[in-house]
């Protein structure tokens, strides 16, 4: 997202646009997600409304409670002029992810018509600026956004210095891989980096994110990220038969071995606490063994990440 877009946030008359919804608004927005999507109502209301409120990065129970403003918040890292781009982004994104059976053009299609947020004239002079993450509940990953970016991920933020990391790494030799696993969405990655980089205490965030995109089979973040295809997910553990699940977890494990210079027994141990192609999004771990080497160290950590879930197990296309 470039200046051209500052026509999105300010007007030519001095005026700036502000986002503005409701709880009303988005208790109506979430029954017009479940009538579009769900017009049986199999789709229960309070996932909807999930879904909502993350389109507007919040947390549901917050902002139905009174505990948050259901006004939309964006990273530190977003410019005013880029709010009204990153929110559509975020939306789609946020779709696709909680909602992996739909096509993506469907929800393009919904999203453009509609509306969850209400974009308001004020003065400048009087403007809220919109709200932002505070520095305490912004990612710790604050820098560029990744070339993948765009459409397929609502908040995730690379390191900083990931391209830096990834040259330094490259001469890492791993067992050729034995499929590439394309996840649903960058978040999806996103997340499971940030967990590997709690788990096994590894003191470079972009180490992490470097060994996920290595794990899943690319050569580097930057391969993951020219090869991303939303709407091409790969089957998840929990989809493949035994023998084929096994295949994937010993190369998997050799190349955690091979990424954190530590031994078959440590990277199994890790791998398991892990999970890096399992739909589970939640993780608790007592690693115990220490690998070699400056850029990670495993150390006893319990409930890794701060999310919990699954996502959907019907694969849209298999690796």
């Amino acid at each position: 997202m470039t200046d051209a877009t500052s026509d999105s946030s300010q007007s030519d008359i001095g005026t700036t646009l502000e986002p503005h919804c409701t709880v009303d608004s988005l208790k109506r927005h979430a029954k017009q997600l479940r009538s579009k999507f769900s017009p049986d109502k199999t789709m229960k209301l309070s996932h909807a409304q999930t879904a909502v409120v993350r389109c507007i990065g919040r947390a549901a129970n917050n902002v139905f409670s009174g505990r948050e403003p259901s006004k939309p918040t964006f990273p530190a890292h977003v410019k005013r002029s880029e709010q009204r781009d990153y929110q559509r982004y975020r939306e789609i994104a946020t779709l696709t992810e909680m909602f992996p059976d739909l096509q993506l053009a469907a929800i393009i299609e919904f999203v453009s018509s509609w509306n969850l947020v209400h974009w308001r004239e004020v003065d400048p002079s009087q403007s809220a600026h919109g709200e932002w993450s505070r520095p305490d509940e912004a990612s710790p990953f604050v820098g560029r956004f990744h070339g993948a970016a765009l459409g397929t991920t609502a908040s995730c933020v690379l390191p900083e210095d990931i391209d830096a990391e990834g040259a330094q790494l490259a001469s890492i030799v791993t067992p050729t891989p034995i499929d590439r696993f394309m996840p649903p969405t960058v978040d999806f990655t996103c997340e499971k980096a940030s967990a590997l980089a709690k788990i096994a205490g590894t003191s470079s965030p972009s180490f992490a994110y470097y060994v996920t995109a290595r794990v899943f089979g690319y050569g580097s973040w930057a391969d993951f990220e020219q090869t991303f295809r939303l709407g091409a997910r790969s089957q998840f553990d929990e989809e493949l038969s035994p023998s084929a699940l096994t295949r994937r977890r010993k190369w998997q494990a050799e190349a955690l071995a091979a990424l954190f210079s530590t031994d078959r027994l440590a990277a199994i141990e890790l791998h398991s606490f892990w999970r890096p192609t399992s739909s589970l999004m939640n993780y608790a771990s007592n690693v115990s063994r220490n690998p070699a080497g400056t850029k990670a160290q495993l150390s006893e950590t319990k409930n890794a990440t701060r999310i919990s879930g699954k996502l959907s197990a019907k694969p849209r296309t298999t690796a």
